[in-house]
């Protein structure tokens, strides 16, 4: 899961091409934000961005294809302090909005912000999240999708290094190399689909994330649309997620095969009546096919850049509820997913939501219950 803000992760495993959501150019305030907080998120924009680990495929037989499945701009203080509501029976009336989960959860990420070293977070979300985002660490990934299937959530289960590759090249990221189709991916996809037949359904898999950030990571759209068409000829009863960073929207492209898309955007208080938000969001909608649902992207995160916008570590708490509250005014969303529970991934001192004050963690609370009903 927009500017060069990714990752450094002081103690990962490996160097990976995960991108999800820069802060880049502009911190998207409405347009009224100062001068100093748009430099310095344009310093941001420098910033390398991703590290998780990358799966292990080094034994893979990579000469054959895939084997058959038959699965298939307002202030934090605007915002509705007093909680959420929504529906006890899962879901939001009247709204398609039903998953609510984070960014890295089962990634094995190291948050500098402990001392636990590398791990996954599936314990910590587990009782108000129903999706979690899945690196592949291997290419078995049996146990990861069963530990938040047992939990009680579903995979957000991110493709992009099993399907494509960074190489050298010019991408509008701007860090000399760019995302592309893996010679090898029908092959390699094949064998991930053989190794883990028994967790790749509608039971473990809530969705796909076909690719992170195509356009903004120099993908070209006819390779976003191989890669598309053979995941959902494999799956075609599992949603497909693609979302792409905020300044490329305008040439965003969703292929066929893809079920949901969005955009991220992060540093702005009040995304549900931000300006320059709300046309990116529409934007989005405008380029994507009446059958494609939308993902919104809230901001859960915190360092030391949001103060310049200005928001506090606190303020994230009414940044989450105003993400719900936009998710929750529409009919064609389906997911809101929180970037991101371990922190650390773009700058050491990033707070991710697992280390967001307690106001703020309760926040997070609401919504789970909320979009999901209050578990026993």
């Amino acid at each position: 899961m927009v500017t060069g803000r990714r990752r450094a992760w002081a103690r990962t495993l490996v160097s990976v091409m995960y991108r999800w959501g820069t802060l880049l150019l502009v911190i998207g305030c409405g347009g009224s934000e100062s001068t100093e907080s748009s430099s310095a998120t344009e310093a941001m924009a420098t910033t390398s961005r991703s590290e998780a680990a990358t799966p292990d495929t080094s034994s893979v037989d990579t000469s054959s294809g895939p084997s058959e499945t038959t699965s298939s701009e307002s202030t934090s203080s605007e915002s509705s302090a007093g909680g959420v509501s929504g529906s006890s029976s899962g879901g939001i009336d009247g709204s398609k909005l039903q998953h609510f989960g984070f960014v890295g959860v089962s990634c094995m990420v190291d948050d500098p912000h402990d001392e636990e070293g590398p791990r996954n977070y599936v314990d910590e979300v587990a009782g108000f999240t129903n999706i979690a985002h899945l690196c592949p660490i291997a290419l078995d990934i049996t146990l990861q999708a069963d530990e938040i299937t047992d939990a009680g959530g579903l995979a957000f289960l991110d493709l992009t290094l099993i399907l494509f590759e960074p190489v050298p090249g010019d991408a509008p990221v701007g860090t000399g190399s760019q995302l592309r189709l893996r010679s090898d991916a029908a092959a390699l996809f094949g064998a991930f689909v053989e190794t883990n037949t028994n967790v790749l359904d509608a039971d473990h898999v809530a969705a796909f994330y076909l690719v992170d950030e195509p356009i903004w990571n120099g993908v070209p759209p006819e390779e976003v649309a191989i890669a598309a068409t053979l995941v959902d000829d494999a799956f075609p009863n599992i949603p497909i997620a693609v979302i792409e960073a905020y300044p490329v929207v305008a040439d965003a492209v969703f292929p066929d095969g893809v079920d949901w898309v969005g955009f991220d955007r992060y540093l702005v208080p009040n995304p549900a009546t931000d300006a320059m938000y709300l046309s990116e969001l529409e934007t989005v909608r405008a380029r994507a096919t009446d059958d494609q649902d939308l993902v919104i992207i809230m901001d859960a995160q915190w360092f030391s850049l949001y103060d310049k916008v200005p928001l506090s570590a606190e303020d994230m708490a009414d940044v989450a509820r105003n993400s719900y509250e936009l998710a929750m005014s529409r009919d064609d969303v389906v997911a809101l997913i929180g970037y991101a529970w371990p922190g650390g991934l773009d700058v050491p001192e990033q707070l991710g939501a697992r280390s967001l004050p307690v106001g703020v963690q309760a926040a997070y609370q609401e919504i789970g219950q909320a979009i999901l009903g209050v578990r026993p």
